[in-house]
């Protein structure tokens, strides 16, 4: 197997881990709000919209992946 199909395949089991997580996150267990929550409590100040936006650019980030 030559390097370029070796990084083909990473960056296909990166884009794919992106996308499940973001899916997950927003779809299936709807815990975007929580996750918010959780960064306000460690100390970022807009943590809701901080929460959206990783979640966001999980979705976006792996599909052009």
């Amino acid at each position: 197997m030559s390097l370029s199909y070796s990084l083909t395949a990473l960056r296909i089991a990166v884009a794919l881990i992106f996308v499940s997580h973001g899916v997950q996150r927003s779809l299936i267990y709807k815990t975007v709000d929580q996750f918010g929550v959780f960064l306000d409590s460690k100390g970022f100040i807009v943590g809701f919209y901080l929460a959206w936006l990783i979640t966001l650019f999980e979705l976006a980030g792996g599909t052009l992946l």
